[in-house]
């Protein structure tokens, strides 16, 4: 395994897929670049004051099937908020900032501004096969951004439904992509 800073991240080398620590990014295979011609990127998000981290095996088995999976840290709404006391509340106000955060990483991935990486992130993208995927809270999340940002294609909810009475914001007659909720 090889650790290399680089502005504040850190990068992970594995067999067959890279790990950018900036709010994780796997690229798959990237030594098999034959797995997937064009790859998906899925972005997660993370349950109420989790992290980025929380669907760590997930990330890495879909990332070693030639996906691209970006997952941010909602600032505001981590466990390491939550133990200073400063975690915001699951809310529809939050979920705004959260949306705000899933967007910004697309927005990130497409436009290739990963210090460095813009080659071997950008080329390999496809625009036009983003999808969301989403835990508790973060199936709300997921939720809003498939109602909110055209460029999202899919999106999949795990352990919440995208429209949830207690989170005002998303309205599943609104999404018109396909989702597994």
């Amino acid at each position: 395994m090889l650790i290399k800073t680089l502005d504040s991240r850190f990068i992970m080398s594995f067999r067959e897929f890279m790990v950018i620590w900036s709010g994780i990014i796997m690229i798959s295979s990237l030594n098999q670049p034959s797995l997937v011609k064009f790859p998906e990127i899925i972005v997660m998000s993370h349950c109420h004051v989790c992290t980025r981290f929380n669907m760590m095996t997930l990330a890495a088995y879909l990332a070693s099937h030639g996906f691209i999976v970006a997952a941010p840290d909602h600032v505001g709404n981590t466990l390491f908020d939550d133990l200073r006391g400063e975690a915001a509340a699951v809310g529809g106000d939050f979920l705004i900032t959260r949306g705000a955060d899933m967007q910004a990483l697309v927005d990130v991935l497409l436009e290739g501004e990963l210090d460095g990486m813009a080659g071997t992130v950008a080329a390999r993208i496809n625009p036009d096969r983003i999808g969301v995927l989403g835990h508790s809270f973060g199936a709300v999340t997921a939720g809003w951004a498939l109602q909110n940002d055209p460029r999202i294609k899919a999106g999949v909810a795990v352990a919440a439904p995208m429209e949830n009475p207690l989170v005002p914001g998303v309205t599943i007659a609104n999404i018109n992509q396909p989702t597994l909720r």
